[in-house]
């Protein structure tokens, strides 16, 4: 995990009760990846250490010789969203076909476990020549779970590939899988 750090402004209070607003305090609040509040003589306040891809609550409030106001209302969401972990135990299923006939592949796996922020909305795969001597089929599989069902289009003669597969969500592609080699071989 990376983290990350958010600048946070503010319109400060129409009313400050009589006394020189002295200091802004930001609190960024996520259960399982808390980060300490922030104070500062002015706005906007840097805040570090935010885990990518969780979502934090944000609130501000100021502070005079008075007191402290209230907590902005209601808080500002802010989440930055990466490309999601790999998806795991990849499994293929190619069915019999003539040579340059499209035929439905299978492929099931398990989901990653973190989306990183946002859902997935597509896979890309790429059906890919062992040693690489003809360009990779590729698509882009819009669906958010396994199994997939893709097109792939049967070789002339024997040959061993492997296929990638990488989730998408709105930062991104995440990074491959990759299967093990396989031979296809047309009928």
């Amino acid at each position: 995990m990376s983290v990350h750090s958010v600048l946070v402004d503010a319109t400060p209070p129409a009313n400050n009760g009589g006394a020189n607003i002295t200091s802004y305090t930001v609190t960024a609040v996520n259960a399982t990846y808390p980060v300490g509040a922030v104070t500062g003589p002015t706005l906007p306040i840097t805040v570090d250490g935010l885990q990518d891809g969780y979502q934090y609550e944000v609130t501000v409030h100021a502070t005079n010789t008075i007191g402290d106001s209230a907590e902005s209302s209601p808080p500002t969401t802010y989440l930055h969203v990466i490309p999601p972990d790999t998806v795991t135990n990849l499994f293929l299923v190619i069915p019999p076909g003539t040579a340059g006939n499209i035929v439905q592949s299978i492929i099931t796996f398990a989901n990653p476990t973190f989306t990183g922020g946002a859902p997935i909305t597509s896979y890309n795969v790429s059906f890919e020549e062992v040693g690489g001597n003809t360009a990779p089929q590729t698509s882009t599989v819009t669906a958010n779970d396994s199994p997939l069902s893709v097109d792939f289009t049967m070789p002339a003669t024997t040959v061993d590939y492997q296929v990638s597969i990488s989730p998408v969500n709105s930062a991104g592609a995440g990074i491959s899988a990759l299967s093990s080699p396989f031979t296809v071989v047309p009928l």
